[in-house]
């Protein structure tokens, strides 16, 4: 009786050990790394998708657009992710005869890049014992199984907010020959010397959303800043909605208008300014 028990766990143990050895083997790693075939100064196109909606980034003189967009890219960071893909080292993953593709889940994928015809990498939710993210690779006809670095799956999949310009205004002080504020306290216009306190609020107020589609909805009061320009008009318009508590903007560079959201704690420096409170501060 003991003896069969005995086989009987002995069994089961070899099955579990078996079990164990054969996904085991559709993760087990090559030992040599895998690198893109990317050199970063060649590269001048990106498709990127996530949650099945693409955008399209062409770089030109240095500079990134994006495709069929008002909108300007952040070139900084988007060369900041093709560096990324260029020097993240993978690792191949030896996949089992009979084993199948659909346990990474590429079929749902977190995002996918195209940096030409042929290169595709999509990245999948799931990752390994080492948290690293699973990727499939299709480069020069051939297809590949990869982990690599989080990192780099973060990048590509940041909200598309990352992807685009952060700032609106970046005048210098002495491109400026007026300055026009509308505040909860009142009406005015500012001549030189413009403070230094104010433009520098101004540019680092940092674009948390922009809005392609539908428009944000305005409430009064509206505050208003307008700035003439040696080369052109800029004008931000702000409202405080009372419903969502959000701060939404129109800022207009020129003849370009953005609907944009920022964060809430500006409404109250731009709600509070006075004229007095400018020119004490500049002195």
């Amino acid at each position: 009786m003991r003896k069969n028990r005995f086989y009987i766990f002995l069994s089961v143990t070899l099955i579990l050990a078996a079990v164990v050895f054969y996904l085991e083997r559709t993760e087990r790693l090559s030992p040599s790394g895998y690198k893109l075939n990317i050199q970063t100064e060649k590269i001048d196109f990106l498709a990127i998708t996530q949650k099945y909606e693409t955008r399209f980034f062409n770089k030109k003189d240095q500079v990134w657009e994006i495709t069929g967009s008002t909108i300007e890219a952040d070139t900084n960071y988007i060369d900041t992710v093709v560096k990324k893909l260029s020097t993240t080292v993978f690792q191949q993953v030896a996949i089992s005869d009979g084993a199948s593709l659909a346990e990474f889940r590429f079929d749902q994928p977190l995002g996918i890049v195209e940096w030409k015809e042929s290169s595709r990498l999509v990245i999948s939710e799931r990752k390994n014992f080492e948290g690293d993210n699973y990727f499939q690779l299709f480069e020069n006809g051939k297809e590949y199984i990869l982990t690599g670095s989080g990192e780099l799956a973060q990048q590509l999949t940041q909200p598309w907010i990352f992807f685009q310009k952060k700032h609106l205004f970046d005048y210098k002080i002495d491109e400026i020959k007026s300055i026009r504020i509308n505040s909860l306290n009142e009406k005015f216009v500012l001549n030189e010397p413009f403070p230094e306190s104010l433009l520098s609020r101004i540019r680092s107020m940092t674009v948390q959303q922009y809005f392609e589609g539908d428009q944000p909805k305005f409430e009064k009061p509206i505050l208003q800043v307008e700035v003439l320009s040696l080369k052109e008009f800029w004008s931000m318009k702000l409202s405080l909605n009372s419903k969502d508590k959000k701060l939404y903007a129109e800022v207009t560079v020129e003849d370009q208008k953005y609907f944009v959201e920022y964060a809430t704690s500006y409404w109250e420096y731009f709600a509070n300014l006075s004229k007095k409170i400018l020119t004490e501060g500049n002195k």
